[in-house]
Parts: structure tokens; sequence; C-alpha cells
């Protein structure tokens, strides 16, 4: 699956830690199952 990210302003996108861009409009990512664990938070204060 792939995923395209649009933005009027720029913004800046980090992956693993790394500086992809600082300005960016446009970011288009493939999502890989399980390649990846992600820890998140389904219930924010």
């Amino acid at each position: 699956e792939h995923l395209r990210i649009e933005s009027a302003q720029g913004i800046p996108a980090h992956a693993d830690g790394e500086l992809l861009g600082a300005d960016l409009r446009e970011l288009e990512i493939e999502l890989l199952p399980a390649a990846l664990k992600v820890i998140h938070n389904l219930n924010p204060d």
C-alpha cells in the first residue's frame, strides 16, 4: 500500500529519526505490513 500526504504549506518530515526534508509539500511512502512495530496511544488525555 502507498500513502500520499500533501500540504499547502511546507512541513518537516522525519523517518527513523532522520530528517527527510524541512519544507515538504508532498510526501509519498510505501507501507510494508509487519515491517515496523509502532507504539501509539489510542486514548490520549
